[in-house]
């Protein structure tokens, strides 16, 4: 991928060194050696910017939540894409939105009113309406938000390592769902030890509230033998199917980076759906 340097891309002036004290605790900055940087929340990695070039996605799981955006809601919306972003850090999602997706408007939840200031001073983030910051709970967001608005609703938000209780309900999902429009993306970023457990009772809950669910992970992840993440998604609308022209792109956006991931919809996600609890 060829490096490109945006309007609001990089980094205004010199980045801090060490520890800094946010809402919620400290934050750090971290240089990758090729001009980017990691976000570090309480000492554990949060985001990575490219601070010359906002399509480059280091981190495996944005990187995969954006090909789903791009093969699964940009090409049924004109003019831009309108997408809820729960839980914000460094926003490198949006960024890449908004970049990628000229027009877009990305509503961005963050808990953390200190930590999102940073971010916008230290990374220069497009300005509102591209990438709209609101310090807030994200489920009230959710809750406040107008029925059928968003073409996405991204789920990363963690605190204390976990994602928060409230965003993980079969009341949630079902609020998720009528928040998106009639073909809108819910895709949720799920994190934890290794087996397939949360994964399971996450799709378990998603299944109350969307008729197509998919899952994206690496092989090891998808087997349950792996930490790393997986991303799921649901709509009420068809999903790509792995043997579709459209299918057949998102695998193979899929397969780059340093984390080739493998994308599975129709049953293999409603069988593990069914071997999880839903949370009321």
């Amino acid at each position: 991928m060829g490096r490109k340097r945006g309007r609001g891309s990089g980094a205004r002036g010199g980045l801090p060194r060490g520890e800094v004290n946010v809402d919620t605790g400290v934050v750090s900055l971290e240089g990758d050696g090729a001009g980017g940087v990691y976000l570090l929340i309480d000492g554990a990695y949060s985001s990575h910017l490219d601070l010359e070039d906002p399509l480059h996605l280091r981190i495996d799981y944005m990187r995969w939540i954006a090909a789903l955006i791009d093969h699964v809601a940009a090409p049924s919306v004109a003019g831009g894409l309108k997408a809820l972003h729960l839980g914000g850090a460094g926003c490198t999602l949006p960024r890449y939105v908004a970049h990628r997706h000229p027009g877009s408007q990305n509503a961005v939840v963050e808990i953390d009113g200190e930590l999102a200031r940073l971010a916008r001073e230290w990374f220069e983030l497009p300005k509102s309406p591209a990438v709209k910051i609101r310090v807030g709970d994200a489920r009230k967001v959710v809750d406040s938000t107008r029925p059928g608005s968003k073409d996405v609703v991204v789920r990363d938000a963690f605190a204390g390592g976990r994602v928060p209780e409230s965003l993980l309900t079969t009341s949630f999902y079902r609020r998720a769902a009528e928040v998106l429009n009639e073909g809108g993306l819910y895709a949720a970023n799920c994190a934890g030890a290794a087996g397939l457990g949360l994964a399971r009772d996450e799709l378990a809950g998603m299944a109350t509230a969307f008729e197509h669910l998919a899952v994206v992970g690496d092989s090891r992840a998808l087997e349950g033998k792996s930490t790393a993440n997986l991303v799921l998604a649901g709509s009420n609308a068809p999903l790509p199917e792995p043997d579709s022209k459209t299918g057949q792109s998102l695998a193979r956006a899929l397969k780059g980076g340093e984390l080739p991931a493998f994308y599975r919809t129709g049953d293999w996600p409603r069988r593990q759906a069914r071997l999880g609890a839903p949370r009321g």
